[in-house]
């Protein structure tokens, strides 16, 4: 009976270890020092653009990618892909975590899970018609609109073409080919989040364009931005929103707005 109460007790004490194991893994997703691989979006003028003066990534983006590895006490290396390329390396863990405005839509929820929200964006419509700005949404249904993959406002104008309320939808891979589709008249307008569209439009501000804060009643909801996480992390989640919370509250936030979106600044939370 003694041996056994005593193999008894060693197993519970093994047992008790491995949890404390886990539970001590699962405490931290990073360890002070560490060095994490973290995403921006590629070419997306001024959230992460490469500075021929500098030979090095910059922009809004990759200063907060930034200041959330110096809250989270970690080396990150930031990497620039394409959207898509953003939330495969999310999906396989190549990726900590990706600063790229993400929006919870059908088409990226199902992928990736959410940090809290940084800031509101509203939808705005751009033309090189004025005339085109300032339709009533329901005139629409004679345009050819592009939108950005995997955007809140792709979404909002499938929902308008299957109600037959929209000739046809482009879909654009990156915000460059979604101005240049405008330009090159492949389509009438362009539905885009408002950062983006005031920036886009600075950035080719040689060329006449027009735009419509909420389009006319398409759509008159803003949408919260977010930090791209892996799924089903929650203690990753847990350090990144503290990281954005003290980004937040020491200011920084919204210094880098004042910095980067001077003529149209943004909404923090």
């Amino acid at each position: 009976m003694k041996r056994f109460l005593q193999g008894c007790s060693a197993a519970l004490a093994v047992l008790l270890a491995g949890v404390l194991v886990l539970y001590s893994a699962q405490v931290e997703a990073f360890s002070s020092g560490e060095r994490v691989k973290a995403g921006v979006e590629k070419d997306h003028f001024p959230f992460s653009f490469f500075s021929a003066k500098h030979k090095a990534i910059e922009g809004f983006n990759v200063e907060l990618t930034r200041r959330i590895c110096e809250h989270l006490k970690v080396r990150c290396a930031i990497v620039t892909l394409e959207t898509d390329r953003l939330l495969e390396e999310l999906e396989n863990g190549n990726l900590s975590f990706a600063v790229a405005g993400f929006t919870q839509n059908p088409q990226v929820e199902e992928r990736i899970d959410f940090s809290r929200p940084y800031y509101e964006a509203h939808s705005i419509l751009i033309a090189k018609d004025p005339e085109i700005v300032y339709l009533d949404a329901d005139k629409l249904d004679s345009m050819n609109v592009g939108c950005k993959s995997f955007s809140v406002e792709c979404g909002i104008l499938d929902e308008r073409l299957k109600e037959q309320k929209l000739e046809a939808l482009t879909v654009y891979d990156n915000y460059e080919r979604l101005f240049k589709g405008l330009y090159l008249d492949e389509v009438n307008a362009i539905y885009i989040d408002n950062l983006s569209g005031f920036s886009g439009m600075r950035h080719n501000f040689q060329r006449a364009l027009y735009a419509m804060i909420n389009s006319n009643t398409i759509s008159e909801d803003s949408h919260p931005m977010y930090v791209g996480l892996p799924k089903n992390d929650p203690v990753l989640k847990e350090q990144i929103d503290e990281a954005l919370n003290k980004v937040i509250r020491d200011g920084s936030l919204y210094k880098l707005s004042l910095d980067y979106f001077p003529y149209h600044n943004f909404i923090t939370r």
